[in-house]
C-alpha cells in the first residue's frame, strides 16, 4: 500500500494460555525496515486494553489474521480481519471482551496507527474468526454513493461499514445471547446483529432443517443430534461427557461463508456469495496438568457432526450461492452450487425414492467466485482438505443463475479463477488438484484457442518422481509400545475426523491419511493444528503426539491407495 509492505504473521495454535500475538507489521518497500507494528492483542497504554481483565492481555497470543487482507490505495487504509484469541472454545483465562479478537481493523498503512474498529464476536468461544479479506466496493444509500466495507462471517451474518469512517452503513444491534455453565467461563452477555443484510443461514438448531428423505431417515437424524446440546447461535461449547458430545455449531466454524470470500459486480452492485450448510460442534475436556495450564481446552472443537448411514445430517441443498443487492441489503436469490455428491446419489437408503438430485449442491465444497460483465464463474468444489465436491466448472447467467456452459475439467477446482484479456482473446485461467494427485493450471478461451497454438505431442512433461516414500517411512523408528499409544490416542482424538484406521469419512472434509510418510510434518500438525484441524498439543503430551504420528506413518501409512478411475479424456 503506497511505500509500505503490510505483512501477516499466523501463529501456530498453543499448548498453554500464553502464546505468540498474531502482530501486523508494516516494513518499508525500498529498504526492508519495520516502519510500525500493530499488536492485535489491545497493550497498556491502548484505551482498549481495559477489555482484558486480570492482565490476561500480556500473555494472550494469536487473534492476527490468518485469511486476506484489503487495502484502498486512495485511502491509504489497509482492513484487516482478525481471528479468535489463543484457546477458541474456552475464554476463562481471558476474560472481557478481548479486543481486537474478532474484529475487523483499518489501519493507516503508512503509520500503522488505528484508524477504527469494529468487534464482531465478543469474547469468542466458537472459533468464529473472521474469515475472508473484507470486500471494498461502492453503494447507494438514501441517493447518497458510500465507500464501503463489507465483512463476511462464517455466522452467515454480512456486516457492512463505510470504508472512511467505519460506521455502520445500517445499524448493528447488541442482542442478548446465551450464557456459560463451565467452571470460571464468563461470555459476553450480548453479540452483534447485523440488521441489514438478513442471515444467510438459520442461526443455530433447528429440528426441522434435519434430513427428512425418509421417516426413518429422519428419526435416525434426530436421535443423533439428541447426543449434543443444541440452543440459538451463540450457545456456548459444553463439557465432553457419556451423554453429550458438545455444542452443535451452525453455522460450523467452517461456515456458512468462508476464505473463499464473495464477488461484487460494480454495475448492478450485486453480491454473490457461496456457502456451505454443514453443522459442526465444540466440546470442552478438563485440561491436565501435565500437558496445559488451561483448565478447559477444545475436545472434538470444530469437528463435523456425522449423520445417518453416512449421509449429511442436514436436508438439502448442501451448499448455495447467495445474491444479495448491496444497495438495498436485501438477498434476492439463491442457488445450488452444482448436484448431489455421488455418496448421496448412490446411497441404498435413498434408492427408488425419485429425489431431485439435480438441485442438492456439492456437500462441503467453498469454491471462489469469479464474476464479469455478464456471466459468474464458479467450480464445484475448494476446500482446504482438497478432497470433497466434483470436477464441474460451470459459466452462469449472473442475472438468474441459469447454467450457461458447463464443463468437465481434469481434476478438482481447488482455486479461484482469474481472467485477463491477450491480443483480443479472454482468458478465464484456475488451478485443480487433488489428493495424491499433481496440480495442474487450467486456461479457458471461448473459441479454445490460446496465442501458444497446439498443445506438445505426447502432452507436457512431468516433473521427476519424488523420493520413495515406502523408504522414508522405514527410515523412522517406533517401537511396539508407541505404536499401541498411537493407536489409541488416535482412536480418541482423530478417527472422528480422518475416520478408522486413516481412510476418511464418506462427505468429509478432513483427508486420508494413509500412505503418508511426512512424519515431522504430521507432528506438527497434530501439535499446532492446520486449516480447520484444531491444535491439539494441550490435549496430548508430546510423547503422545510423537506415537500419534508414528503409527500414522508405521502402520497406516502403508495401506494402499484406493484405486482410481480412467484417466479423464480430453
Amino acid at each position: 500500500v503506497g511505500d509500505i509492505i503490510v505483512v501477516q504473521v499466523i501463529p501456530g495454535g498453543s499448548r498453554n494460555k500464553e502464546g505468540a500475538p498474531g502482530k501486523i507489521r508494516g516494513f518499508d518497500v525500498r529498504t526492508g525496515k519495520m516502519v510500525w507494528s500493530f499488536n492485535p492483542i489491545a497493550q497498556p497504554g491502548d484505551p482498549n486494553a481495559a477489555t482484558w481483565e486480570d492482565g490476561s492481555n500480556l500473555y494472550t497470543g494469536q487473534a492476527g489474521a490468518w485469511s486476506m487482507m484489503s487495502a484502498d490505495p486512495e485511502l491509504g487504509y489497509v482492513y484487516i480481519p482478525l481471528e479468535t484469541p489463543t484457546n477458541e472454545f474456552y475464554g476463562g483465562q481471558r476474560l472481557g471482551d478481548g479486543l481486537y479478537g474478532e474484529s475487523i481493523v483499518c489501519i493507516n498503512a503508512k503509520t500503522g496507527e488505528l484508524v477504527w474498529f469494529h468487534q464482531v464476536v465478543h469474547h469468542g468461544l466458537w472459533d468464529y474468526d473472521m474469515p475472508a479479506a473484507p470486500i471494498l466496493h461502492d453503494i447507494k444509500k438514501d441517493g447518497k454513493t458510500i465507500k464501503a466495507a463489507t465483512l463476511l462471517t462464517k455466522q452467515g451474518l454480512t456486516f457492512v461499514y463505510d470504508r472512511v469512517t467505519g460506521k455502520p452503513v445500517w445499524p448493528i444491534e447488541e442482542r442478548k445471547v446465551p450464557g456459560s455453565n463451565i467452571p470460571g467461563e464468563r461470555p459476553s452477555p450480548t453479540q452483534p446483529f447485523p440488521t441489514k443484510p438478513g442471515p444467510m443461514l438459520t442461526l443455530g438448531y433447528d429440528e426441522n432443517e434435519l434430513i427428512d428423505f425418509t421417516p426413518a431417515l429422519r428419526e435416525e437424524a434426530k436421535k443423533l443430534a439428541s447426543e449434543y446440546t443444541k440452543g440459538p447461535i451463540y450457545t456456548t461449547p459444553t463439557m465432553v461427557t457419556p451423554t453429550n458430545k458438545g455444542t452443535w455449531l451452525y453455522p460450523g466454524t467452517g461456515g456458512g461463508p468462508n476464505w473463499n470470500g464473495a464477488a461484487f459486480d460494480p454495475d448492478t452492485h450485486m453480491l454473490y456469495t457461496p456457502v456451505r450448510l454443514k453443522p459442526q460442534y465444540a466440546g470442552l475436556r478438563a485440561g491436565d496438568p501435565k500437558t496445559t495450564n488451561m483448565p478447559f481446552y477444545g475436545g472434538g472443537g470444530g469437528a463435523p457432526i456425522n449423520g445417518p448411514q453416512g449421509l449429511p445430517i442436514m436436508k438439502p441443498p448442501y451448499s448455495e450461492v447467495i445474491v444479495t443487492n448491496m444497495d438495498q441489503g436485501e438477498h434476492k436469490w439463491r442457488m445450488p452450487i452444482g448436484d448431489a455428491d455421488d455418496f448421496v446419489k448412490n446411497h441404498p437408503a435413498l434408492k427408488g425414492l425419485n429425489l431431485d438430485f439435480s438441485k442438492m449442491g456439492k456437500f462441503d465444497v467453498r469454491p471462489g467466485p469469479l464474476l464479469t460483465k455478464e456471466l459468474l464463474f464458479l467450480g464445484e468444489s475448494g476446500n482446504i482438505g482438497g478432497g470433497s465436491g466434483g470436477p464441474m466448472f460451470r459459466a452462469y447467467d449472473k442475472r438468474d443463475g441459469r447454467v450457461v456452459w458447463e464443463g468437465k475439467m481434469p481434476n478438482l477446482v481447488t482455486g479461484a479463477p482469474m481472467t485477463y484479456e491477450l491480443n483480443g482473446r479472454q482468458y478465464v485461467v484456475f488451478t485443480v488438484s487433488k489428493r495424491g494427485e499433481p496440480a495442474e493450471m487450467v486456461a479457458l478461451t471461448l473459441d479454445g484457442v490460446s496465442e501458444n497454438g497446439a498443445a506438445p505431442a505426447g502432452g507436457v512433461p512431468l516433473a521427476a518422481a519424488p523420493p520413495s516414500t515406502k523408504l522414508a517411512a522405514q527410515a523412522v523408528s517406533a517401537t511396539p509400545a508407541e505404536l499401541a499409544l498411537g493407536k489409541t490416542k488416535f482412536d480418541q482424538m482423530c478417527a472422528i475426523c480422518h475416520g478408522p484406521n486413516g481412510v476418511g469419512i464418506s462427505g468429509g472434509s478432513a483427508p486420508p491419511i494413509t500412505n503418508r510418510t511426512d512424519y515431522a510434518n504430521i507432528a506438527r500438525v497434530i501439535a499446532q493444528g492446520q486449516g480447520e484441524m484444531p491444535a491439539l498439543a494441550a490435549a496430548l503430551q508430546p510423547n503422545e503426539i510423537e506415537a500419534v504420528a508414528k503409527y500414522v506413518v508405521k502402520t497406516l501409512g502403508s495401506q494402499p491407495r484406493p484405486a482410481r478411475g480412467a484417466p479423464v479424456e480430453d
